[in-house]
């Protein structure tokens, strides 16, 4: 039996297409990931865009095609920050539904961690025992930690890369002023609800989201690691706080679509990683389809 995840989120949406055997292991057959900004202005509006909400429905209307190609017989949608938080989310899921078929279920924060720390558990290979991992996204940034391989904190905070480029960083490069009031809020933030679980401390993380991918990219150039640290986002940081739009396009490994964002990005995951004393954070690729799938295969 074909299924398909879709992961509807703040900055992209992710549609995979996966064969369910017998066993109950799966089978990728497709994978398609676009950059539709669904929540662009959301964060200081309250309210999804209409051309937001015009690109995603046309996007959703060639998901629909290709799920018929592929004999689809169940698709499951979530949708994530901007969807919870906007006012008129009913709207675009009411219209997807009326032109598509594809009903989205709106998840918790809560549930989006638990979902992708059960994800990474499933689908990665994980050496150590006692670790903890951070997905970034665009409206939220989900925290587990994790036992003897059991997970044991999962958190989100509504801290992600889109809502703080929009509520903190209004100018391209911005002020420095600016810049650490966002490092001092998403610090205080997090370090708040950490303080007292000693358990974080100096711990490796794991990473996943195109932004962590994207700034180890960066930061590989002058490292040669293959994973993060606060002082090589520092030196980073350093760096992208004094271009403009068009000379970071110019810095290779820069997604386009991640220009305006991927400060707010290496500014977010250096004060996270400062708050919850993390040596280092190594980029995966296992996130919230993946506990999607394992959560919807093993039924």
């Amino acid at each position: 039996m074909q299924i398909a995840i879709v992961d509807l989120g703040t900055n992209s949406v992710r549609f995979d297409i996966h064969q369910l055997r017998a066993n109950k292991k799966t089978h990728q057959l497709y994978h398609k990931k676009i950059m539709i900004k669904l929540g662009d202005k959301v964060f200081t509006t309250g309210r999804l865009d209409t051309k937001a909400m015009q690109r995603t429905v046309r996007v959703f209307r060639n998901f629909k095609k290709t799920c018929l190609k592929f004999h689809v017989k169940k698709v499951i949608a979530v949708g994530t920050s901007a969807l919870r938080e906007a006012k008129n989310s009913y709207q675009l899921i009411s219209r997807i539904k009326k032109q598509t078929g594809i009903s989205i279920r709106i998840i918790s924060g809560s549930q989006e961690a638990k979902l992708i720390a059960n994800g990474i558990l499933a689908h990665e290979i994980i050496r150590r025992q006692n670790f903890g991992h951070i997905d970034i996204g665009g409206g939220s940034i989900e925290i587990s930690l994790f036992k003897d391989k059991k997970l044991i904190t999962p958190k989100s905070f509504p801290l992600g890369v889109a809502r703080l480029q929009q509520v903190f960083l209004k100018t391209i490069p911005p002020s420095q002023e600016d810049i650490l009031k966002l490092q001092l809020y998403v610090y205080s933030t997090i370090k708040s609800s950490f303080i007292s679980t000693k358990y974080s401390n100096s711990l490796v993380f794991l990473g996943s989201s195109g932004t962590i991918r994207s700034l180890a990219k960066l930061t590989r150039r002058q490292t040669r690691l293959k994973f993060l640290t606060p002082e090589a986002l520092r030196d980073l940081i350093y760096i992208l706080s004094s271009l403009s739009k068009k000379q970071i396009l110019k810095l290779d490994g820069i997604d386009p679509s991640r220009t305006e964002m991927i400060l707010a990005g290496a500014l977010l995951l250096e004060a996270s990683m400062l708050a919850l004393n993390a040596k280092q954070v190594i980029p995966i690729h296992s996130a919230l389809r993946e506990g999607l799938l394992e959560h919807y295969s093993a039924k």
